[in-house]
């Protein structure tokens, strides 16, 4: 099982979600898909596993400033290559659906095992219309999976009126993801960040709203 580390979401997956899936992680900018997903790998790291942190919005000097803040000491993981972080310029981004990947090599020398892609925006935004990005995901789906690893997918999503509701993916991806967890916010409740389990393999869904708070620490669900 891929374990999130975070346990009462992990108890709810009945575990995690299943080894070697693709997880969409969607929702409005600032609800916390980026610290989710780090902190996802950072509790997969102590464990032993290595990981990479895949930057196609940013650069990897933003990623170390956005992430300096918390208590995780992340200067410590990239320096000792446990979580690598690639950041591609938007040129560069035909590599994700070219034959000879250089993200598989790179992937199996380091015996990576987890894999973060943030995000799939700049991908989306290169397809010239609905139908060729439908494509274009269908071949970088086919290419991460020849990868196998645990792939976390950040997207933007419409943010939601209510906590009965899930916020759409911008771009669909969610119709080629294995998993599908939706984060949101709302600042008229008291409880101002919730994250739901859409879809994922082995479980009922969808699954009540679940609170969740961002510290120093990181995620706390």
């Amino acid at each position: 099982m891929f374990k999130t580390g975070l346990s009462k979401l992990d108890k709810l997956l009945g575990g995690g979600f299943l080894d070697e899936t693709i997880t969409l992680v969607s929702g409005p900018t600032g609800v916390g898909k980026s610290t989710l997903a780090m902190n996802i790998l950072i509790n997969n790291v102590k464990l032993g596993h290595r990981a990479i942190y895949i930057v196609l919005e940013q650069t990897k000097a933003d990623i170390e400033k956005a992430f300096s803040t918390f208590t995780w000491n992340i200067e410590e993981y990239f320096e000792m290559g446990t979580i690598m972080v690639i950041d591609y310029p938007y040129h560069e981004i035909s590599q994700f659906t070219a034959p000879a990947n250089p993200l598989k090599a790179l992937i199996k020398k380091y015996d990576v095992t987890k894999v973060v892609i943030d995000s799939i925006m700049p991908l989306a935004l290169s397809a010239k219309d609905e139908f060729d990005r439908t494509a274009l995901f269908a071949k970088v789906v086919e290419r991460m999976k020849e990868w196998q690893t645990d792939i976390l997918v950040l997207s933007d999503g419409a943010q939601p009126k209510t906590h009965q509701e899930y916020a759409p993916s911008s771009w669909r991806f969610e119709t080629f993801a294995d998993n599908w967890l939706t984060l949101n916010y709302d600042f008229s409740s008291s409880t101002n960040r919730w994250m739901r389990i859409v879809k994922a393999e082995g479980i009922p869904n969808p699954l009540d709203p679940i609170p969740f708070s961002i510290t120093k620490n990181g995620v706390k669900v």
